[in-house]
């Protein structure tokens, strides 16, 4: 008797902090093109331990429940050569920026971002067109606490 099976032998591993995949569609004035991605922009994620190393550590940071939903965006999404990371924040408010790509690959680290709107150069990624890559971003305030999230953006050149 002979049996056989197959298997699949080139699915891509899982990562330890999840995959990359789905956008919030949103167009070049930062009008949402609905249905949005529920998982992101948001700011009260859990984020497995890798990430949480990308972001160094502030001793009595407390995280806090989420924000409002405008708290945070990327725009456009998709995007060109370019995006805008929207903060809707006070002066006494900062964001922290990590940008990964779809393997979890750091690509960008910034701190301690006061102004409102950051703008990222998408074409010095080194992106292939049609690639996802992920924003994370933790948002600190004046009082010790704080709140993270992510989003997942696609690069359309």
């Amino acid at each position: 008797m002979l049996i056989t099976g197959c298997g699949k032998h080139n699915a891509a591993p899982v990562h330890p902090c999840g995959t990359v995949e789905g956008i919030s569609a949103v167009d070049v004035n930062g009008v949402q093109v609905f249905p949005p991605d529920t998982t992101d922009w948001r700011t009260a994620d859990d984020w497995c331990d890798e990430v949480e190393g990308l972001f160094p550590t502030i001793p009595g940071l407390v995280w806090t429940d989420e924000l409002d939903s405008s708290a945070i965006m990327g725009f456009p999404n998709p995007c060109q050569e370019l995006f805008f990371l929207h903060l809707d924040n006070d002066t006494t408010t900062y964001v922290d920026v990590r940008i990964v790509n779809d393997q979890f690959q750091p690509l960008i680290a910034t701190d301690s971002i006061g102004a409102p709107m950051i703008l990222f150069d998408v074409d010095s990624l080194g992106l292939d067109t049609g690639d996802l890559f992920r924003v994370y971003y933790r948002i600190v305030n004046a009082d010790g606490t704080a709140h993270r999230g992510h989003g997942d953006m696609r690069y359309i050149p």
